[in-house]
């Protein structure tokens, strides 16, 4: 199983964001450790009425970790 967090543009500037970043981190760990696969962060940015993803290489990187994970 992997994780995916979903954030908005510019969520590293929020101050709430940056206050849970260490628990994040810590929790995300433990995810990996419990189900095995990695956890994504998928930044999305608004291009007039709708939401893109910012960080399209992740979108690789999530199937090769399905792959992984698939062939575990």
């Amino acid at each position: 199983m992997s994780g995916i967090d979903y954030l908005p543009a510019g969520y590293a500037f929020i101050t709430q964001i940056i206050n849970e970043r260490k628990n994040q981190e810590a929790t995300h760990k433990k995810f990996t450790i419990k189900y095995g696969g990695k956890v994504f962060y998928v930044i999305s940015i608004k291009e007039g009425d709708k939401k893109k993803i910012y960080n399209t290489e992740v979108i690789e990187e999530i199937k090769q970790e399905i792959d992984r994970l698939k062939n575990l």
